[in-house]
């Protein structure tokens, strides 16, 4: 039976401290780097002749030093190291899970593979609709889901005070987040009752990691918007666009810096969808662009856009 990887590191640094003739973890590790860059020869001997692959010694045995220290108790715990996703963690919420009495449960939530399509990394997605999701004109699982490993780490908080029947608030806590999700008339228990603009009630200041926003099309704005009793028509557009602003200005106080923020525009089922006020809105707010994406069905009947934007790390 494979001893656990802390057991290994250390065995690892009792040899090499013989072999180095350093003391201290980060001296010891130090001297065996610059004897494997200077004496590539004895090193590769030292290494086969402790039975360790250099792979193993190279990749991962003297990088143990340089972890964060929670990454660092979690192997001192006896958690296997092939299953930490060291480039994607968020250490607060590693910290936090290694509190709860039942720690390794909360770190196995935390570190839940993910299940993103392979094509989650193009710039557009294909997905299958349903006349079901057309109904609720929810999205599709497999794209809520990518949306999420594109915007927000694992362990991260994702709010969506949009949230309607709560697709991206499922995918999110699927794939080892945490979500709250809020509506005006929501439609399924995932997600509460509440306006974007009382959304400071429910959630702190600075505590999300990913804000997504689902403004209401131009038209069904328009049938709706008081503001519009009084405009000229050739001013729909802007008026419009200040409302997006509106709801950004409204919700963008929960995002920590450097989060980031995701507008989410689909056409009506019957006429046009304005796009540019979506990156205008950002842009006013200050918020650096970040990338787009385009979720097609393969059916042609539905497309959705996501602009993503990033608040300044400040």
């Amino acid at each position: 039976m494979a001893r656990p990887f802390w057991q290994s590191y250390q065995a690892f640094l009792a040899q090499a401290r013989l072999w180095t003739g350093e003391s201290g973890e980060c001296a010891v590790v130090d001297a065996v780097r610059r004897r494997s860059r200077r004496e590539p020869d004895a090193f590769h001997a030292w290494v086969k002749g402790n039975g360790w692959g250099q792979a193993y010694v190279e990749r991962h045995l003297l990088y143990v030093v340089d972890h964060p220290e929670e990454v660092r108790e979690l192997l001192r715990r006896g958690y296997p190291a092939r299953r930490i996703p060291l480039r994607s963690l968020d250490m607060a919420s590693l910290a936090a899970a290694l509190n709860e009495t039942d720690w390794r449960t909360a770190v196995d939530r935390l570190f839940q593979r993910s299940r993103r399509p392979h094509w989650a990394s193009q710039r557009v997605w294909l997905f299958e609709s349903s006349p079901e999701l057309r109904q609720r004109e929810g999205l599709a699982p497999s794209v809520a889901e990518a949306l999420i490993e594109v915007v927000c780490p694992l362990g991260g908080f994702v709010v969506d005070p949009m949230a309607g029947s709560g697709e991206l608030v499922r995918a999110a806590r699927a794939t080892g987040r945490r979500a709250w999700g809020g509506d005006l008339r929501p439609s399924c228990p995932d997600v509460v009752q509440a306006d974007v603009a009382d959304l400071r009630l429910y959630v702190p200041e600075w505590s999300s990691d990913a804000l997504v926003l689902h403004p209401p099309t131009f038209e069904s704005w328009a049938k709706t918007a008081r503001s519009l009793e009084d405009v000229p028509r050739s001013e729909h557009y802007a008026a419009y666009l200040d409302a997006i602003v509106e709801f950004l200005q409204a919700s963008r106080t929960v995002l920590k810096p450097g989060g980031v923020v995701v507008l989410i525009a689909r056409p009506p089922r019957d006429g046009h969808v304005f796009l540019a006020p979506f990156e205008l809105a950002l842009g006013e707010q200050g918020l650096m662009p970040g990338g787009y994406r385009l979720a097609v069905s393969r059916d042609g009947t539905e497309d959705w856009h996501f602009f993503i934007a990033q608040s300044r790390d400040e």
